[in-house]
């Protein structure tokens, strides 16, 4: 069998430690305990919106411990880098001086655009980086990097947020090329090949029996989650072959094999990661549209697939939802899966799995069933069918169980699941 999948085109927001020792490393879907408060889902509120306790904490303390040092750092490569003062100087000084009790909350936002978007990305960020010595010493612009309070990616910008938050925030260089230790097949999830960009994302064996063993090597990878109940799509299968690339436990040696391949590596489990800890990295968000169950042609763009009106979901490290006020609530991201506060389950936020949320596009070649099995994704659809059998969702977007029913109506929160895409990017106004 013959595939290929075309280029892929990001979001925002509390994860008890009690939580989180509960749910590590997790490699699919599994019951645990509900939170011992009896709350799964937390209301942001009207307007704006209430960040989760958990971003509070971890941008006040790092804007207290971490900023200061970093904005000094970034303007001393500024000044030191050009022979005359300008303007601009002037102005960056009267900010990170005379100011410096309030100083400047920066975002970086990382589009969309498949694997050129990601690469084209941690370019941009090698040049910001404190510790990319040209960056530092000769154009003046590292730092900045370091004295960002937000990271956010979409679809290929999602790959590198997540690829570089889970690898404990290393400088670009070594994230793409890393150390020779790491690149061995033995160490399981603790070897990381870098981003493997001789293979291609789909089809990376040099023939046709190469990509089908690698489909047929996934497959099992995505089984244990059916298998505990829960529906597989195009996602599942996407979100496997983005680990091989961009989650730690690949290398060039077992890529196109069964394997560790990014399996237990949490999403949520970033909060452990040492960089993290010390609040050394920005805080990383990824975005991802929401799919009604039943579309509005009124309320879509002629030629695009998803409403306007759809929700836009943030996932970041301690929860995960959204801030538009046709849902306004959250539920914690090492909680997704579950549906209600008496039956929780952890290990569905998978690292892969949520940067393929993100990247999922193969809902726009579903204008038509026929249209959608003549597609690139045609025959991994059929694939799982054949494997799987009939299942109750779309088969062309993930499918994550709606913790959020009845919040809305009208907006559709009755449905058993979310179904996601990709989406432009957008940033909570809060920020």
């Amino acid at each position: 069998m013959v595939f290929s999948w075309r280029n892929s085109v990001a979001f925002l927001v509390l994860c008890p430690l009690s939580i989180a020792a509960l749910t590590s490393g997790l490699s699919f879907p599994t019951p645990v305990a509900c939170p011992s408060s009896g709350t799964l889902v937390r209301s942001a509120g009207a307007g704006l919106g209430q960040l989760s306790p958990g971003e509070n904490s971890y941008i006040s303390t790092r804007a207290s411990t971490v900023l200061p040092g970093a904005w000094n750092t970034y303007l001393e490569n500024v000044l030191a880098t050009s022979l005359t003062p300008n303007q601009s100087q002037a102005c960056l000084q009267s900010i990170l001086i005379s100011q410096s009790a309030r100083l400047p909350k920066l975002g970086i936002a990382v589009s969309g655009g498949s694997y050129r978007a990601a690469l084209f990305g941690a370019g941009v960020l090698s040049s910001l980086d404190a510790r990319n010595s040209t960056a530092a010493q000769n154009t003046g612009t590292g730092g900045l990097l370091q004295a960002t309070s937000y990271l956010s990616g979409l679809s290929g910008g999602s790959w590198l947020v997540t690829s570089l938050a889970q690898a404990n925030f290393p400088t670009i260089a070594d994230l793409s090329f890393p150390p020779a230790a790491q690149v061995n097949s033995g160490l399981g999830n603790a070897a990381f090949g870098g981003w493997l960009a001789q293979f291609d994302l789909t089809n990376p064996g040099p023939t046709t029996n190469d990509t089908l063993a690698y489909v047929e090597a996934i497959l099992p990878e995505i089984a244990p989650t059916f298998a505990a109940g829960f529906p597989v799509t195009i996602t599942d299968v996407w979100s496997k072959a983005i680990s091989r690339h961009f989650v730690n436990g690949t290398t060039p040696q077992d890529i196109l094999a069964e394997g560790a391949h990014g399996a237990g590596i949490l999403f949520s489990d970033i909060a452990k990661v040492p960089s993290f800890v010390t609040r050394e990295q920005p805080f990383p968000i990824l975005i991802a549209d929401s799919i009604p169950p039943t579309p509005d042609p009124s309320e879509t763009v002629p030629g695009e697939t998803v409403p306007l009106t759809s929700e836009l979901w943030g996932f970041n490290v301690f929860e995960s939802g959204s801030f538009d006020p046709m849902l306004a609530s959250f539920i914690h991201t090492s909680l997704l899966g579950s549906v209600n506060a008496s039956r929780c389950v952890a290990g569905f936020d998978q690292a892969g799995y949520i940067a393929g949320i993100s990247s999922d596009l193969f809902n726009e070649f579903n204008v038509s069933a026929a249209a959608l099995l003549a597609s690139p994704a045609g025959p991994i659809i059929e694939l799982i069918n054949a494997t799987f059998g009939p299942q109750d969702v779309r088969l062309d977007s993930a499918a994550v169980p709606n913790p959020f029913k009845g919040i809305n109506p009208v907006r559709g929160t009755t449905t058993s699941h979310f179904s996601f895409s990709y989406s432009f990017l957008f940033l909570h106004p809060q920020y």
